[in-house]
């Protein structure tokens, strides 16, 4: 998209040098202005937040700039008007959730489910899991540099001296790991957790300048519940 855009953007002053040229040989035609340019959106100019999008992207900006097919998920299970989709990251089969409020994009994930579709197991051992949440963070460090915190949070310790058995500690929910950045735009973070012998990893990215909307969306949805 910025690729294009930028393509756009140079067609558009090529063809405004030549009307100018034009415009200055001709008398006739003096009387006459070229359409006035109307430039992107800021944030086009910028990264992207969250793949290829931008906060405050509406959903169908969103959708033109996924390679993904974007459905709209059901309102009664999420907080906020949300797009998902099947994708992966870093080689790892993934659902994608964009979260919206006022059809502004405020929030973004990678789930990465313990499970797959058909209820099986991803890996035979549950420290692979493990593993999977450590690449993760190796490739978050290397683009974000030192995280913001980094944090291990055993709420059971009956394994805590076993690591071999630290995968079968997250899949009990009696180990937690989570990890989190912060960038002047976006607060992102990494988790892993499980429960009932399930472990799911969770990537998530949430606009700064769009908290706000986003918090005033979520309590709307609350209060009309009751």
């Amino acid at each position: 998209m910025k690729r294009t855009r930028a393509i756009v953007k140079v067609l558009f002053l090529l063809s405004a040098f030549q009307v100018g040229t034009v415009l200055a040989q001709t008398p006739s035609l003096t009387q006459k202005r070229p359409k006035q340019f109307v430039p992107p959106p800021a944030y086009l100019l910028k990264k992207p937040d969250f793949r290829q999008a931008h906060w405050g992207m509406s959903k169908d900006e969103v959708k033109q700039s996924e390679t993904v097919e974007l459905r709209t998920a059901d309102r009664s299970e999420t907080t906020l008007e949300t797009l998902v989709g099947t994708g992966s990251v870093a080689g790892m089969p993934c659902i994608i959730f964009y979260e919206f409020a006022e059809d502004q994009l405020v929030s973004a994930s990678y789930v990465i489910a313990g499970k797959t579709a058909a209820g099986l197991k991803r890996h035979t051992s549950d420290n692979s899991y493990l593993e999977d949440y450590e690449t993760l963070k190796g490739i978050l460090r290397e683009k974000y540099g030192t995280p913001l915190n980094d944090e291990t949070t055993w709420r059971n310790p009956l394994y805590r001296d076993s690591p071999a058995r630290y995968g079968l500690a997250v899949s009990l929910g009696h180990l937690q790991e989570s990890v989190a950045w912060l960038t002047p735009t976006t607060r992102l973070g990494a988790v892993i957790s499980g429960d009932n012998y399930d472990i799911g990893i969770v990537v998530l990215y949430q606009s700064l300048g769009l908290s706000d909307l986003a918090e005033k969306a979520r309590k709307a949805k609350v209060a009309s519940q009751f």
